[in-house]
């Protein structure tokens, strides 16, 4: 398969050729694949490309041009297309602009909500996943075909980089992993709209909400370290990162950092290297900051195992 893009005047995509040594197909403007002798056109640019995902990009530009022209009025809803799938086929999180400024998601039972995925995406924070402009019907569409177990971060303006909470909705039972570091009862969706500042994002498909509870954890931990625990080196490791949501399930007790750390072992602290292994791959354990209290109570859990 050869895949060429063609090019107007002003040098926008005006359609995408896939070429075999029987066939010639074009997507063009019309917004689908059909047969082609585009390649002979002599009023257009022609460039053939190495890779399929460089015909990808050119045949997403295509699209998401034709549909923004057609979907103009208010309110404005697009879905997310993720950038490594050729054709938009599992579109994800439905979003729509109610106005200049005002974003909202779809989260299932607790309906529209507060988001800013769109605006994160123009400032290219967002990079995996293009918005795909679609029409109301669309978006109810694909509103209905989504799975009744979602996972999704609230976000909050009062710290951009750790998360309020990682909440998971199935159907209308909802728990949410919080600041207290713990999975409970939740009904933080539908209150989002309530607390100006904060907003809500999707997860991937595929998330169960473990790792974003996780990376919220270390977060939190971090920063408590930073600011409560006068800087004490002391982590507690784990199997993988669900593990790692109960500090009971820590398997070591470390003290100091990548440069030069000690675990603990039956009252003796010992040279180790968990926490290098850590940070340059070498092992597939996860860490977490813990406090001095934490630590002891590590350590005597690990005297009596």
């Amino acid at each position: 398969m050869k895949y060429f893009i063609l090019r107007d005047r002003r040098d926008h995509p005006f359609a995408v050729v896939r070429k075999t040594a029987s066939a010639e197909e074009a997507f063009t403007r019309d917004l689908r694949w059909q047969p082609s002798d585009l390649l002979g056109r002599t009023d257009l640019r022609i460039e053939e490309v190495a890779y399929e995902s460089d015909a990808g990009e050119a045949r997403a530009a295509i699209e998401i041009a034709v549909r923004t022209q057609r979907h103009r009025g208010w309110p404005r809803y697009s879905a997310l297309w993720k950038k490594t799938e050729f054709e938009p086929r599992n579109l994800h999180s439905v979003l729509r602009r109610t106005r200049p400024g005002g974003e909202e998601i779809h989260t299932g039972h607790s309906g529209w909500v507060p988001s800013r995925v769109l605006r994160r995406m123009e400032k290219e924070d967002y990079s995996s996943y293009r918005a795909l402009p679609v029409s109301e019907e669309e978006a109810e569409t694909i509103i209905a075909g989504k799975p009744a177990q979602r996972c999704f971060q609230v976000l909050s303006v009062e710290g951009p980089n750790l998360p309020f909470a990682v909440v998971r909705a199935n159907g209308e039972h909802e728990e949410a992993f919080t600041r207290e570091l713990v999975w409970g009862p939740s009904t933080l969706l539908a209150e989002v709209a309530a607390h100006r500042g904060r907003w809500v994002e999707e997860l991937s498909p595929d998330a169960t909400g473990d790792l974003a509870a996780y990376h919220l954890a270390l977060a939190q931990r971090r920063l408590w370290q930073r600011l409560h625990w006068k800087g004490a080196g002391y982590f507690a490791i784990f199997s993988d990162v669900v593990d790692a949501l109960d500090l009971a399930n820590a398997f070591a007790l470390v003290q100091g950092d990548s440069f030069e750390e000690y675990a603990y072992r039956k009252g003796v602290w010992e040279r180790c290297s968990l926490l290098r292994g850590i940070s340059n791959g070498g092992n597939t354990y996860e860490e977490l900051p813990i406090s001095p209290d934490e630590a002891r109570l590590l350590m005597e859990r690990l005297d009596n195992r």
